[in-house]
């Protein structure tokens, strides 16, 4: 996962009930699949470095949400400080599971598989 994580958070109550922002802004997979492999550095030398660090005014461009994938990479992974978080798994059977449910959850502005997945949230009650 790529995830923005600024140093800024919000303190609620008390002083140790804080809450940092994180946005993922993509969500992919690296390993072993058909025989090739495709390691992290590879993925990230490829298809994701030529747009980390670029002109942060970028940002305040008017954003269009159908906008081809090379131009949204432009957009978003100018973002400071990006973190890259990762999670080794052993049965890569579970990954396709995982990955769709990871993209339903978070909806990253940079994944175009499963685009069509929507949060399925229930029937709504009311909170009092």
């Amino acid at each position: 996962m790529f995830v923005w994580a600024p140093n800024l958070s919000f303190e609620f109550d008390t002083a140790t009930n804080h809450h940092h922002i994180v946005w993922v802004l993509y969500i992919g997979k690296a390993g072993i699949e058909g025989g090739a492999c495709d390691t992290f550095q590879d993925r990230y030398r490829q298809a994701y470095q030529r747009y980390i660090g670029g002109d942060p005014a970028i940002l305040w461009s008017k954003e269009n949400p159908e906008a081809p994938r090379e131009k949204r990479l432009e957009r978003y992974l100018t973002l400071r400080p990006l973190q890259f978080w990762y999670l080794p798994i052993s049965d890569v059977n579970y990954i396709p599971l995982l990955e769709r449910r990871l993209l339903q959850l978070f909806r990253p502005p940079l994944n175009t598989q499963h685009s069509g997945l929507r949060a399925r949230l229930g029937k709504p009650s009311p909170a009092w």
